[in-house]
């Protein structure tokens, strides 16, 4: 069992073979005899005696490649250095420029006449914990797995403040009484510096997309552009863990926004306003749920907006307009087609009723009320509603209402209703759950 090893990054991780590489020390270890690979290396004389008497150790190497077998005598070094350094009282030797180093001090595989590795103690949430296995490192992707692992993880910054709070500790034991209060005090800044450090989450933009949808329940349309905004953050920056987002990361994001283009036409205010509101709501979510202790997007100003009134919004049909949009569309779908009739129709709501596309494609029979004159726009099932159609889905809380029925609009949705005995009001559209709920889940790589 490995002691010691030192874990790099890698973007495609299989195996923990793979996911390991160990940094050699001075030599290698490996000789070759009648075609055989050994690990082989000296024992220093003066702990023989700890080891049973042996003067070397001479392990087969089993690897079929010059990397396999490179790898594998690294990992019998790591454990026996580990070995050597309790015996001289040294720390061991860790490599600076790891991505995670990982410690195990676990007492398996050392020997039993030897002195035996005590767990090391650390500060977390108030409480001193003894661990014999723990990691060091600054990669959020890294973190996650150690963490999964069950190691006790620490980002570098902690580490040193966990460092200087054990030696306060040690020190408020020892010397005079004014030695002992200068340690104590010594300690509470290091324990403070400690907790401010391990707020660091594993957590990543990409990674808690999930956990903040089903914290918010965003609508299928709306969580479709969050994901959508995030991934540019993140294919700008990088998927960056939660704690390590700044308000430069933001601004520059805001930056970049201004510089794309749309149709050939830069984006609007408004467009990069969406942009800047989807990162303000993760990362407050993030805050909340003590993922980071800050939301550096809080003080970040949307681009003002210097377009005359109006073009700030939806520029509405004139009359002509409305007439040839029509008399267009009649002439396209005066084909024989069993679904002229409900596209006609709800061509005709949208006109009249201002409802949104999707509102008014997924309307039940049950929405119509030509008494009250009123479409009931809404995601709450009936209790009569058939098993093949999905559920209604709104873009929020607030989208829940009733439309007027325009007088010109009551008797076209009367005929309609006439046409068919569905309960859906446009059976055409077929809003199955094999692909509209399907869709609705969106995949977070």
């Amino acid at each position: 069992m490995e002691a010691l090893w030192v874990q790099y990054g890698s973007n495609n991780v299989s195996n923990k073979a793979q996911q390991m590489a160990y940094r050699p020390r001075k030599a290698e270890y490996i000789k070759v005899r009648a075609g055989r690979y050994y690990y082989r290396r000296a024992i220093p004389e003066s702990h023989r005696e700890l080891f049973g008497g042996k003067t070397e150790w001479v392990i087969a190497l089993t690897g079929l490649s010059a990397t396999e077998r490179h790898t594998e005598a690294q990992v019998i070094a790591a454990r026996h250095n580990l070995a050597l350094s309790m015996v001289n009282g040294r720390d061991v030797e860790a490599p600076s420029d790891a991505a995670m180093i990982i410690i195990d001090l676990k007492p398996e595989g050392l020997p039993l006449t030897g002195p035996q590795p005590e767990p090391v103690t650390f500060l977390r949430n108030g409480r001193v914990e003894a661990v014999h296995r723990y990691a060091v490192t600054d990669d959020a992707r890294l973190r996650r797995q150690a963490e999964s692992d069950g190691l006790f993880v620490m980002s570098q910054e902690e580490a040193r403040n966990q460092l200087n709070w054990q030696s306060a500790q040690s020190a408020s034991a020892e010397g005079t009484a004014q030695d002992r209060e200068i340690a104590e005090l010594k300690g509470q800044l290091a324990a403070r510096k400690i907790e401010d450090a391990a707020a660091v989450s594993s957590e990543t933009l990409l990674s808690v997309l999930p956990r903040w949808r089903e914290r918010k329940k965003q609508s299928h349309s709306s969580w479709r552009k969050h994901v959508q905004y995030v991934e540019d953050f993140a294919a700008l920056h990088g998927d960056l863990a939660l704690s390590a987002v700044t308000a430069r990361h933001v601004d520059e994001y805001i930056s970049h926004a201004q510089a794309q283009t749309f149709r050939g036409e830069p984006l609007s205010p408004t467009s990069i306003t969406k942009r800047l509101d989807t990162i303000k709501a993760l990362m407050a979510f993030a805050k909340r749920s003590g993922y980071t202790t800050t939301n550096p997007a809080t003080d970040i100003a949307p681009p003002k907006d210097t377009r005359p009134k109006v073009q700030r919004s939806w520029k509405a049909l004139t009359l002509p307009e409305v007439r040839l949009l029509v008399a267009a569309s009649s002439a396209r779908w005066a084909v024989k087609s069993p679904r002229r009739h409900d596209m006609a129709t709800a061509l005709q709501i949208l006109i009249w009723s201002g409802a949104r596309g999707e509102e008014a494609c997924q309307l039940r029979r049950s929405d119509v009320d030509l008494e009250r004159r009123v479409l009931r726009i809404t995601d709450t099932p009936d209790d009569d509603e058939e098993d093949d159609a999905r559920p209604r889905l709104m873009k929020n809380a607030n989208s829940v209402r009733e439309v007027p029925i325009h007088s010109a609009l009551q008797p076209i949705i009367a005929e309609h209703l006439k046409r068919h005995s569905s309960h859906l009001l446009f059976p055409s559209f077929e809003p199955k759950l094999s692909g509209a709920a399907a869709d609705s889940d969106v995949s977070i790589r």
